[in-house]
């Protein structure tokens, strides 16, 4: 028993790390992001301007181009969205955002669809085929479907959108946790916990959580990713965030307007950083579940 249970920390081990630095593009893609995520942090602190105080925003100065200097001598990096508000101020909050409410969902949908799945492996019989049933009718509708009824039944903001995440994410981290829960199932180290009498929640939580870890942070790496991109797609729809809490999709759409009158940079500035975002995490998430995969070979 002790063997198996030891695999996770076997997968996770120091060569997995060495392995990452020897990957150039998971190292550079891992950089990129933890760049960006302490730019969204720090935000208060290195932003130009606080893009949801009001009294700091001048009509006057909207629409600039980048480079372009403002009423006051000021000069803008990125130029300025409609309501005068400084788009890299906007951007870097709007970063804090998106990833506040990535982070939340993500974590969230974790632990729900980690623990109905794992209890879906292990008991089988009723519960397992209600559960699945669920899954399977909510994994043939489509995510942005499911959180676009959500919210047009709940409304604007940011623990409405948490909401829809979460309960479009939960059914695959349920899934991937059943599967592998089906997999550990069969193997010695779980008969012999059953045999000396342990609890399901022991078995459970520390027999077979540790050895199904592996596959569901892949999923996690993902789904975050996901969740990015799903709130910029809701936000960019005007069914997320509401217009005083700008995240990058929010920020898209209200540059939409004005890309035939050549003002690119309202759009163009937040896209790009969307994309870095999760494009980067992307690659990290691959690059992840590659080397797992070939630990387990």
């Amino acid at each position: 028993m002790t063997t198996n249970a030891q695999t996770p920390q076997r997968l996770l081990s120091a060569d997995l790390l060495a392995g990452f630095w020897s990957s150039k593009v998971a190292v550079i893609a891992a950089f990129v992001f933890v760049f960006m995520v302490v730019l969204a942090l720090a935000a208060p602190w290195i932003s130009p301007q606080d893009p949801y105080d009001l009294s700091q925003l001048n009509l006057l100065d909207s629409r600039l181009a980048p480079f372009e200097k403002g009423i006051d001598g000021t000069v803008y990096l990125l130029g300025t969205d409609q309501q005068g508000r400084d788009m890299f101020s906007a951007i870097l909050h709007g970063l804090r955002i998106s990833l506040f409410v990535a982070v939340v969902s993500s974590v969230t949908a974790l632990v729900i669809g980690t623990s109905l799945g794992i209890l879906s492996g292990m008991r089988r019989g009723w519960l397992d085929t209600v559960l699945m049933r669920i899954v399977d009718v909510q994994l043939s509708i489509p995510a942005v479907l499911v959180s676009l009824v959500l919210l047009a039944v709940l409304g604007r903001g940011i623990d409405k959108i948490i909401f829809a995440l979460i309960t479009v994410q939960w059914v695959y981290f349920a899934r991937t946790a059943r599967a592998a829960t089906l997999v550990e199932m069969s193997k010695d180290y779980v008969e012999a916990a059953q045999s000396f009498g342990f609890s399901r929640t022991r078995i459970m939580f520390w027999e077979l959580l540790p050895n199904v870890l592996p596959p569901l942070l892949v999923v996690a790496m993902v789904e975050f990713a996901h969740a990015i991109a799903l709130e910029a797609t809701l936000s960019f729809l005007g069914v997320g965030l509401p217009i005083t809490e700008p995240s990058l999709g929010l920020l898209i759409s209200t540059g939409f307007a004005y890309l035939q009158n050549g003002e690119y940079w309202i759009s163009l500035f937040p896209g790009i950083a969307l994309l870095l975002l999760v494009f980067n995490l992307n690659l990290v998430a691959e690059w992840f579940r590659e080397s797992l995969d070939s630990r387990r070979r």
